[in-house]
C-alpha cells in the first residue's frame, strides 16, 4: 500500500496498544462504558471491522493483531511457536518502536500461558506477567494471583514503570477480566447493583460488568496520562482478541438480533451463522485528533499493525503482512 494523508500523522506519539479478553462492542454503551463510547466515536471509527475466531482464540487474536498475519489453524500454536523458533518479528511495533529509542514493555495478568515470556519478548517487549515482574492481587496468603484479575488494578500497579519517561514509550495490555465463564465473580461485583438493573440474563448482566471494568481501566489509563502532561502524544489503540464465543446468546441479547448457536461457534462451522456476530469495535484514538474519521472499508486484527505502523510513519513492506493500512485507497 502507498503512503497516504495520513502517513506519520502520530509519529514521535507514545503508543498504548490494549488486547481486551473476550470483548464485543455490542456491549458499548454511552452511559454504561462512558470511556469506551468516547473513544470509539471521537477517533477513526472503524463502522465495518470484525474479530473472527481462529484456533486457541487468544493466542491468535494476538497473532493477527501482533504480526499483522493469519495463524495457521491446529498446532503448533503459531504465535507461541514464534517464540520457540525465534521467528523474525522485525515489523512488530515493539521492535521497531525499539530501535527509535522508545521504552517497550508489555504486561499480563496472568502466568505464562501459551508461552508469551518467549513469543513476546521475542516480539521485542520487556515482557512482565504475574511472578514476572507485575504486581497482581492475590489471595490473603500472597501464595496465588486472585481470578479474575481486574483490568483496572493492572493500570494502575503497571504505569508508574513507564508514565514518567524520558523516552517516547510503547506499552502493550492483555487484559483478563473479560474472560469466561460469565459469573458473578469479584470483577462483577463493583457494578453489580448496575448491572442487575438490566433487562437481560444474569449472564449477559454480568458480562455487561466484565466491560464496564475495561471501561474504567482506561478511564484510569487516560486520568494518568493527562494528569502527567502525556494525553496529547499518545495514540491508543484498543481490540478484542475474540468475541464471548461460548456466549452467543449473550450477543444476541447486546445486539437485539439472532446469530446463531453457540455450538455452531465452537465448531467454527461458520455457514450456520450470521457473520455479523464477529462484529466489533477497533479503537484507535489520540487526544489531539479535531474530529473523527469515518471509515468503511472492511477490516480486522491484521489490519492493525500496518495502519498502525503508517500513522507512525514507519517503514514496513505491505508485501510481509496479510492485513494492509485501512486508511489506504487500497
Amino acid at each position: 500500500t502507498k503512503k497516504n494523508e495520513y502517513t506519520g500523522m502520530f509519529a514521535g506519539y507514545n503508543v498504548i496498544q490494549i488486547v481486551l479478553e473476550g470483548f464485543s462492542g455490542y456491549a458499548i454503551d454511552p452511559e454504561l462504558t462512558p470511556t469506551l463510547y468516547k473513544l470509539a466515536n471521537e477517533g477513526f471509527v472503524f463502522n465495518n471491522y470484525y474479530t473472527a475466531l481462529h484456533f486457541t482464540s487468544t493466542s491468535n487474536g494476538e497473532c493477527q493483531t501482533l504480526l499483522g498475519l493469519y495463524p495457521k489453524n491446529g498446532s503448533p500454536i503459531t504465535m507461541k511457536r514464534t517464540g520457540e523458533l525465534g521467528t523474525n518479528a522485525y515489523f512488530s511495533l515493539a521492535q521497531q518502536l525499539g530501535k527509535q529509542g522508545y521504552q517497550v514493555v508489555g504486561y499480563h495478568d496472568n502466568q505464562d500461558m501459551y508461552g508469551r515470556n518467549a513469543s513476546h519478548t521475542n516480539l521485542g517487549y520487556d515482557w512482565k506477567y504475574y511472578t514476572n515482574g507485575l504486581q497482581c492481587e492475590e489471595n490473603a496468603a500472597g501464595t496465588d494471583r486472585l481470578w479474575p484479575q481486574r483490568d483496572k488494578y493492572m493500570i494502575q500497579a503497571s504505569i508508574d514503570n513507564y508514565l514518567n519517561s524520558e523516552a517516547p514509550f510503547h506499552v502493550y495490555y492483555l487484559t483478563i477480566s473479560g474472560h469466561m465463564p460469565y459469573s458473578d465473580n469479584r470483577v462483577v461485583a463493583p457494578y453489580r447493583d448496575i448491572v442487575r438493573a438490566l433487562p437481560y440474563s444474569a449472564v449477559t448482566q454480568n458480562y455487561v460488568a466484565t466491560v464496564m471494568e475495561a471501561d474504567r481501566a482506561l478511564k484510569c489509563l487516560l486520568d494518568k496520562l493527562e494528569a502527567a502532561g502525556k494525553l496529547d502524544r499518545t495514540l491508543i489503540a484498543v481490540t478484542g482478541d475474540h468475541i464471548p464465543y461460548f456466549n452467543i446468546d449473550v450477543l444476541e441479547e447486546l445486539a437485539g438480533k439472532k446469530f446463531g448457536s453457540s455450538d455452531a461457534i465452537q465448531a467454527l462451522n461458520e455457514s450456520a451463522i450470521d457473520f455479523d456476530v464477529y462484529k466489533n469495535t477497533l479503537i484507535l484514538w489520540s487526544a489531539s485528533m479535531e474530529e473523527p474519521v469515518q471509515v468503511d472499508k472492511v477490516c480486522c486484527q491484521v489490519d492493525i499493525l500496518p495502519t498502525v505502523s503508517n500513522l507512525l510513519g514507519l517503514e514496513y513492506d505491505s508485501r510481509m503482512l496479510a492485513g494492509t493500512d485501512i486508511l489506504s485507497d487500497s
